[in-house]
């Protein structure tokens, strides 16, 4: 990988990494370009939009991430398998964060969505992204698109609200048990279609 892709990894990753854990407002630029060994210099010449153009491409950075562990989940025999391998492996995050880093996106999303446009839109995009992947896999199972679209939707929200309840307990049963009423659900979708 060549000095400037370094650097500008480097800068993505660290307020990736910030912003799960902090949010928008208290990870600061110079606390980015410390954090990460990079000049501010280099961080205003990959990224000239400031801030709000950083702090997208680092949504898009952890959106990818889970992206890959739903790609990878997905490879599992059956549904039930890979929403578990899901909650396993951002149980796993949660835990060796000391529940500190839940979703990377919802942490910002809740913060500036509503006062920001551009991270409105990109929240919009990496949530999309995701709940296209997993109807992507429900049609996949034998589910109707309109049908694997809904469940799709539903499944965010509640694998993201185990999530917060689970940094909010310290504990990952909450996530844990979302998934398995997740599982229950489309499963009795399942057999009533």
């Amino acid at each position: 990988m060549q000095k400037g892709t370094q650097t500008k990894t480097r800068l993505l990753e660290k307020t990736a990494e910030l912003l799960a854990v902090q949010g928008y407002h208290a990870t600061g630029l110079n606390q980015i370009t410390q954090e990460s060994g990079t000049p501010i210099g280099s961080l205003y010449y990959y990224f000239r939009g400031g801030k709000d153009e950083l702090v997208t491409a680092a949504m898009h950075v952890g959106g990818d991430a889970v992206a890959g562990a739903l790609s990878a989940a997905f490879a599992a025999p059956d549904m039930p398998t890979a929403i578990r391998s899901v909650v396993q492996i951002l149980a796993q995050q949660l835990h060796e964060s000391d529940y500190q880093k839940g979703c990377p996106v919802a942490t910002v999303t809740l913060e500036a969505a509503a006062q920001n446009d551009s991270i409105q839109l990109t929240a919009q995009a990496v949530y999309r992204g995701w709940q296209q992947q997993i109807a992507a896999y429900l049609i996949q199972a034998g589910y109707e698109a309109t049908q694997a679209e809904s469940i799709a939707a539903f499944s965010l929200v509640v694998i993201e609200g185990g999530l917060l309840l689970s940094r909010a307990e310290r504990h990952t049963a909450p996530l844990e048990q979302a998934g398995e009423h997740l599982i229950q659900y489309i499963t009795c979708l399942r057999s009533k279609g």
